[in-house]
């Protein structure tokens, strides 16, 4: 998803760190030796201390950190582990950029992809090499995932690849100039996102006549007890998207233990696969209750004349990102409520991998380059207990103020 800035008033940034590592890694040499030691976890160069009124964001992230209200300084209360300063560092893997995060429990690379990007996926290679995570997360809920998989249900061989894919047909993206392709397609992604929302908010308010009972996690799966998964991209406007999403996959067959598990398993990896993501059908929820009956107007008139519509507007911002500019509430539930879950399930993660004795944990996260800043900025956010997040469960949605 597109990166999406709103005007800020937070504070200044601070003086940073010193950073262990800023390297260029180019497409086609590996990586240097300081660079392989440092995201591996056994660098030789003592950490650089910094004091816990330092800022933990990196420089180059600043600009998408403001881009909205940011949360309070974190404190530390009663049943929550103390809170640090953050000690963060970044490098380069195949264009791409890499903020490792040193904790206490562990290390944590967040890795900040474009999804219609090849380097994505193969800067995941890189670092599955170099790093040899306990865990990979990835920016997949259960109901996305079941939209990568091609295991029929009981599993069996993957299908056919669609007719669509192996020609792929034209479409109104041949007509707008190559240089706002990108662009189009990251508009066209985000307008898919609120419309859908808007149809499964129909959907609850039909099902549950406006008792509140959206909150459905299983309301999109076509089979919930399916447990077997080999994934794949999928193809948009000749577009492949998730490419780096699928590549901890490789070609194998996951298991879910559990029904209800975030953990995907298979034998012949050393690392386990998190589903890291907030469930789409909350994210849906939230974004029809932060839509005004004007924006509803406008999303449907957007759809039904996009190529018209953007042409127009794709020389300034473009209307939805113009949208969610102007509605904190929708930014806050398309972006910060799943950067703050995202890290809740990363500090998670440290605890849950399986590490030998006095061995640190090492996560690999694979998120959209727009999620890096929220993740950081929300790791200290304390983690749900078993009755707040029941009580989260069956809140009923509040529509905005029309």
């Amino acid at each position: 998803m597109a990166s999406v800035t709103t005007p800020s008033n937070a504070p200044p940034p601070t003086p940073l760190p010193s950073k262990l590592v800023k390297s260029r890694c180019a497409s086609a040499p590996a990586p240097s030796p300081t660079v392989v030691a440092v995201l591996a976890g056994t660098s030789s160069v003592p950490p650089p201390t910094i004091s816990k009124s330092q800022a933990p964001i990196p420089s180059l992230l600043r600009a998408s950190a403001d881009s909205g209200p940011q949360p309070a300084a974190p404190t530390a209360t009663a049943g929550m582990e103390p809170v640090v300063a953050l000690l963060t560092t970044e490098t380069v893997v195949k264009d791409e950029k890499v903020i490792i995060v040193q904790h206490a429990k562990g290390t944590v690379h967040l890795l900040g992809t474009h999804h219609n990007r090849e380097n994505s996926a193969l800067a995941v290679d890189e670092l599955i090499r170099i790093v040899r995570p306990h865990v990979v997360a990835v920016e997949l809920c259960r109901t996305n995932l079941e939209r990568y998989n091609v295991l029929t249900e009981g599993g069996g061989q993957p299908p056919a690849p669609a007719a669509d894919e192996v020609a792929p047909k034209s479409s109104h993206m041949d007509i707008i100039p190559a240089r706002l392709r990108d662009k189009a397609i990251g508009e066209e992604l985000l307008l898919g996102l609120v419309s859908e929302s808007l149809k499964y908010d129909r959907w609850c308010v039909h099902r549950n006549r406006g008792g509140g009972g959206g909150l459905r996690r299983s309301a999109l799966l076509k089979n919930p007890q399916t447990r077997r998964f080999r994934v794949r991209p999928k193809v948009f406007h000749d577009v492949v998207i998730g490419r780096e999403m699928c590549a901890p996959f490789r070609d194998y067959t996951w298991t879910l233990p559990k029904p209800h598990s975030r953990y995907l398993v298979h034998p012949a990896t050393k690392y386990r696969i998190l589903l890291a993501d907030k469930p789409v059908e909350e994210t849906f929820c939230s974004v029809a209750a932060a839509l005004t009956d004007e924006e509803r107007s406008i999303v449907h008139i957007y759809q039904a004349n996009f190529l018209k519509l953007f042409v127009a507007s794709s020389a300034t911002k473009t209307i939805m990102m113009n949208m969610i500019e102007k509605n904190a509430r929708l930014y806050d539930a398309i972006v910060r409520q799943r950067d703050r879950h995202m890290a809740r399930a990363l500090r998670q993660a440290l605890d849950d991998a399986d590490t030998r004795p006095r061995e640190k944990a090492r996560v690999l996260a694979i998120v959209g380059k727009s999620h890096i800043a929220g993740i950081v900025n929300y790791w200290h956010t304390p983690l749900p207990t078993r009755s707040t997040a029941a009580a989260a469960a069956v809140r009923p949605p509040t529509r905005a103020k029309r």
